[in-house]
């Protein structure tokens, strides 16, 4: 996927395949919504959306800049998700 033309990109990042693509997030935003650790003001279509298009902006980073490395884009995966994401939208008591 990261070699794919960004047309082909924005069509798993923006549409139906995104639901598909990352459906096992909106599982784990309902399961959270589901036992209250949630912020109040989370709207979980808006919330996924977010986090769909946010997929694809750090993937057209990785390409602006170069970054191949495995390990390295597997790291800012993981911080945007922890630090960024989940930081933003969990109660504090939950996070």
């Amino acid at each position: 996927m990261y070699r794919a033309p960004v047309e082909v990109m924005m069509k798993f990042y923006f549409g139906k395949y995104s639901k598909e693509l990352n459906s096992h997030v909106m599982d784990e935003l309902i399961g959270l919504k589901k036992s209250g650790r949630l912020k109040d003001f989370v709207d979980l279509d808006f919330t996924f959306h977010i986090y769909a298009t946010s997929m694809f902006n750090i993937q057209i980073y990785f390409r602006d800049n170069n970054i191949k490395d495995e390990e390295k884009r597997l790291r800012i995966k993981r911080d945007f998700y922890i630090k960024w994401f989940l930081d933003g939208i969990l109660k504090d008591e939950a996070s």
